[in-house]
């Protein structure tokens, strides 16, 4: 599996191609957001998985992933995952 630390990016995505070996179903986004690719694209998420356990070298957290088309990642962490895991 390839993962992406991005420190700019603001949310966390998981490639459409691991959707079904996540084990759970997407939930409704309580409300629709749009997502600016770093092609100049606008992409609108209605669905994101939550609750998806990660494991860092022995540190488990939880956090919401929205499914996307990667081509060269499975999973690209944004910033959240830091704020989870230094307790902000």
């Amino acid at each position: 599996m390839y993962v992406l630390f991005d420190y700019g990016a603001t949310h966390s995505f998981v490639t459409n191609k691991l959707v079904g070996k996540l084990g759970k179903n997407p939930c409704r986004a309580k409300k629709r957001f749009t997502i600016s690719t770093t092609l100049g694209t606008n992409i609108n998420i209605n669905h994101v998985f939550k609750g998806i356990r990660i494991d860092i070298n022995g540190y488990e957290m939880r956090v919401y992933l929205i499914p996307f088309e990667l081509h060269d990642f499975d999973v690209i962490l944004g910033m959240e995952w830091l704020c989870m895991m230094i307790g902000l």
